[in-house]
Parts: structure tokens; sequence; C-alpha cells
């Protein structure tokens, strides 16, 4: 299946359908808004470490994330949102990670869509992503960890992790003293 103009890829469905893999825009904010209210609040615990159910000016401000340095990229299927993945410029240079995958789209999607993403920050100067991750967070850890991260910090049930984007060992970002 061809990607349409200005997709970054275009998936051919085993039942038929087509998603599309696209950068997220500000008219994605509804469908954004709409993937989070339907996760189970476990799983908006291992997003946002908290039961926020975020409101449609903070799906804004991540799907435009883009406009400030970030990229974020989203699974559309039948004008689903089905998943989004991106990174937000931190101070130190790096970008600070997340994805979120609907429930019924587990198992390669996030996979797919972080490859997306170090691409894309390989591409643009980003040298490494960070995330941000409770420990009970088994399916971003194993994530990550096909990744080979470096953990810059833990504390109390939470651990950074650093990917690289270039290679597969994260380099230390810029200022660093360690």
């Amino acid at each position: 299946v061809a990607a349409p103009p200005g997709a970054i890829d275009a998936i051919e469905l085993a039942d038929g359908r087509t998603m599309i893999i696209r950068a997220a825009t500000a008219e994605d904010a509804d469908a954004i808004c709409a993937l989070y209210r339907n996760l189970p609040r476990a799983d908006r615990r291992r997003r946002f470490f908290g039961t926020f159910a975020p409101q449609r000016d903070w799906c804004v401000d991540w799907a435009t994330v883009g406009d400030r340095g970030g990229f974020v990229a989203v699974a559309v299927v039948d004008d689903e949102v089905v998943s989004d993945a991106g990174y937000a410029p931190r101070e130190d240079g790096d970008g600070s990670l997340a994805v979120t995958v609907a429930v019924d789209w587990r198992g390669w999607l996030g996979a797919y869509l972080l490859d997306v993403l170090v691409r894309h920050a390989a591409e643009h100067g980003v040298r490494n992503l960070q995330a941000e991750v409770l420990l009970e967070n088994a399916p971003m850890l194993s994530m990550l960890s096909r990744r080979d991260p470096v953990a810059l910090e833990h504390d109390d049930g939470v651990v950074r992790l650093s990917v690289g984007t270039t290679g597969s060992v994260p380099a230390w970002p810029p200022g660093e003293r360690r």
C-alpha cells in the first residue's frame, strides 16, 4: 500500500483496512483526547503517573509539539487515532519520549512507532530519547530494553531511561558531568 502524500507509512492490515502513520496536527487533538479517554485507568496512570485525563488544550499542545522542536506521530485507522508516540525537546538537547497505544492495537505498534521516532530524532539532530517510566510499566520497559537503554536515574518506583538515536548506545547529554 502506498502512503498518501505527507504520510510516513501506510500499512495494510489483515482485515483489509489501512493504517496510516503520519505526523500529528492540531486537527488530531480530539482524536488524541479520545485515545486517552478510552484507556483503562491503569494505563493512564502508567502514561501520566496519575489518572490524569487530558483536556483538549493539552492534546492540541501535544499534537503540535513539532512546532517547538519535537515530533508526534499518530497511527490512524478509519479516522481513529489508535496510537501516538512522540518526543518533546528537553533542556539538555535530548527528547522526552512518550508512547501510547490503544489496548486493541498492542503487541507491535508501539515498537514500530518508537522506530519512527528514533529515525526522526536522528534526522533532526536529537541524539537521545529519554523516558521516565514507572517500574510497573512492563510493556514500556520491555520495548525500551530492546534498544539497549542507559538508566540515567531512578527514584521511588520511576526510572529515567535514555536510548540513542544514532547508535546502539546513547550519548551523554551535553553538559553531563558524569
